[in-house]
């Protein structure tokens, strides 16, 4: 029962009000989507990274005391020593921070730990030994005890490493997996607003078409003289307006004519 003007204002304010919609929401599907696969791959690039600053650390830290052990100058000693406890320090902030990323089973980072904290009190048994003369005992032991220690270290790195590598290859999969997805989500809401637009479209059309084809029906009967045509349109629009006054017209002639007839 609108005005036309309205009417048509209507549907095409429900046709883009539709659109939007639909883009609005693929929007928020993606960001949500994206910022899900950010989060997945952020922890696995750090777990990764982790790892291997762990290994690093390690690394310098056998260097330092190998370094130690094959110098005279005992005066270099407390450097080296000092050296040797920043790099395990650093190690335990990556280890919490391996921990934290909840990206490698709990008894694997344990067992990494575990080799890591062993291989740092052999480490500090050596320089003990170095500091207190005893250069036979701390060879024997980077020998026999720190070098099989440091192995173990990277054989459960090494174990770590494949678990991070698969996550980042997991990472790359749902990237890819998330972009058709979007994409697909983008197009089902597309088809979706299309569809109810011209729904809508159809709708509005047909509300303005089919009463001017019987308002076209009802005038060609009245010119063809039958003053007894019938004409149920009923609106407050200006379609409306002409069938409530070509209804009056009609029934005023069909009036008249009955008076003319009775008065013959």
């Amino acid at each position: 029962h609108m005005k036309m003007k309205k009417k048509l204002n209507f549907g095409y304010g429900v046709v883009i009000g539709l659109m939007v919609i639909s883009t609005l929401f693929s929007m928020i599907g993606m960001v949500i989507i994206f910022k899900n696969l950010q989060n997945y791959a952020n922890g696995a690039q750090r777990a990764d990274t982790a790892v291997k600053d762990c290994r690093i650390n390690i690394n310098i830290a056998a260097r330092n005391i190998r370094e130690m052990m094959l110098n005279d100058d005992k005066s270099t000693y407390p450097s080296y020593k000092e050296k040797v406890e920043n790099r395990l320090l650093s190690i335990n902030d990556e280890l919490e921070i391996l921990r934290n990323t909840e990206k490698v089973d709990n008894s694997l980072c344990q067992q990494y730990s575990d080799a890591l904290n062993k291989w740092g009190n052999i480490g500090y048994d050596i320089i003990n030994d170095m500091e207190a003369g005893n250069n036979e005992a701390a060879y024997n032991k980077m020998l026999n005890e720190c070098i099989p220690a440091l192995e173990t270290v990277v054989s459960v790195s090494e174990q770590i490493d494949a678990v991070t590598n698969q996550l980042k290859q997991d990472a790359l999969r749902i990237s890819m997996n998330t972009f058709v997805g979007g994409v697909v989500l983008m197009v089902v809401f597309v088809i979706v607003a299309t569809l109810l637009s011209a729904k809508i479209g159809k709708y509005i059309t047909q509300s303005i078409t089919v009463p001017i084809k019987e308002l076209e029906v009802a005038a060609s009967e009245l010119a063809a003289g039958n003053l007894h045509s019938s004409l149920d349109y009923h609106s407050s629009d200006e379609i409306g307006c002409l069938a409530h006054n070509l209804r009056k017209s009609i029934d005023t002639l069909s009036t008249y004519v009955d008076d003319i007839a009775r008065a013959m």
